[in-house]
C-alpha cells in the first residue's frame, strides 16, 4: 500500500555541480601546466649533469684501475653502445649549446678505438632529451694517476642547460673539473657562500 505524504530521496550530484567542478580543475590544471613542465625541463637538466658526473668519475677511475690513459667523449653519435657506431667520435674541439649530445667512456691506446676499448657509455634519450651541452672541448683524457692530460691550465666547465626554457625558469648546472681531475657538479646561480655552488 502506498502511502500518501512519502517523499522520495535521490542522492548524486546535479549536472550544475559536475560542470562547475570540471570547470575548476580545468582553470588549476591551466594555471600548473607550465610550472609543471619547467619543473620536467629542469629534471633533465639535472639528470643529464649527474649522467655527465658519473661518466667523467668513471673514466677516472677506470684510468687508475687499468693503468691506461681513458677518455670521456662526448658525441652526437647515436650508437655509443654498439660496434657499428663506436669508432666515429663526430665532435671534435668546443661544443656550444649542442643538444642530443651522448657519451662514452674508452681506452686511448693511441690507435684507432674499437669495441674492445668500450668501457660504457649513454645516449642522450635516457631521460636528458631537450638538454644542450657546451663544453671547451669533447674530449676529456685522464692518464694512470686519474689526473687530466694534457694537464689544462684552469679549471674545465662542462654546462648543462635546455635552449626552449627562459632564463627564469631553467636551472643551469655545470659539471667542472678541477686541474687535479676530480669532477664537480655545481649551480652557477647560486651565491658564492653556498657549498653547491660553483
Amino acid at each position: 500500500m502506498l502511502k500518501s505524504g512519502a517523499i522520495s530521496q535521490q542522492f548524486g550530484f546535479t549536472l550544475v555541480e559536475i560542470v562547475v567542478v570540471i570547470g575548476i580543475l580545468g582553470v588549476l590544471m591551466a594555471v600548473a601546466l607550465p610550472s609543471y613542465q619547467a619543473w620536467i625541463r629542469n629534471t633533465q637538466i639535472r639528470t643529464a649533469a649527474e649522467s655527465i658526473q658519473n661518466g667523467l668519475q668513471l673514466a677516472r677511475a677506470e684510468a687508475v684501475k687499468r693503468n691506461r690513459n681513458v677518455d670521456f667523449v662526448l658525441t652526437n653519435n647515436p650508437s655509443v653502445a654498439t660496434s657499428a657506431g663506436f669508432g666515429a667520435t663526430a665532435l671534435a674541439g668546443a661544443i656550444n649549446q649542442l643538444q642530443n649530445v651522448n657519451w662514452l667512456v674508452r681506452v686511448n691506446t693511441g690507435a684507432a678505438p674499437t669495441i674492445n676499448d668500450y668501457i660504457q657509455g649513454r645516449v642522450s634519450t635516457e631521460g636528458s632529451r631537450n638538454v644542450a651541452i657546451s663544453a671547451p672541448q669533447a674530449t676529456i683524457t685522464f692518464n694512470s694517476f686519474g689526473r687530466l692530460t694534457p694537464a689544462p691550465g684552469a679549471i674545465l666547465t662542462i654546462s648543462v642547460t635546455d635552449p626552449t626554457l627562459t632564463a627564469a625558469n631553467q636551472r643551469q648546472l655545470n659539471v667542472t673539473i678541477n686541474t687535479g681531475g676530480s669532477p664537480r657538479m655545481c649551480d652557477p646561480q647560486l651565491s658564492s657562500s653556498n657549498a653547491q655552488a660553483c
